[in-house]
């Protein structure tokens, strides 16, 4: 499907959306390395848990209202204050 250099507009419909803005968020706004990141752990935690759980969206939704609530800069933010807390030791 994809290896034709074609999608069709049927993938492209509100939950890809949602997906799309959950990646934003869980990797930092405002950035390019941030929704990569948030990219990359949202279908390594899909493929993970999901091989594990059959509530694995249960889990997944928890994470991004843990993000959401307590870390609202994401993977990004998460990492850049550890760095700085890091550096000036």
């Amino acid at each position: 499907m994809y290896f034709n250099a074609f999608i069709s507009p049927e993938e492209m419909n509100w939950v890809m959306s949602g997906k799309i803005l959950v990646m934003v968020i869980l990797g930092g706004v405002g950035t390019i390395v941030g929704p990569v990141l948030g990219a990359g752990m949202l279908l390594l935690a899909e493929n993970w848990l999901s091989s594990y759980t059959e509530r694995w969206l249960l889990i997944l939704g928890l994470v991004f209202v843990f993000f959401v609530l307590f870390a609202p800069e994401g993977i990004l933010g998460i990492i850049r204050g550890a760095a700085t807390k890091w550096s000036k030791k």
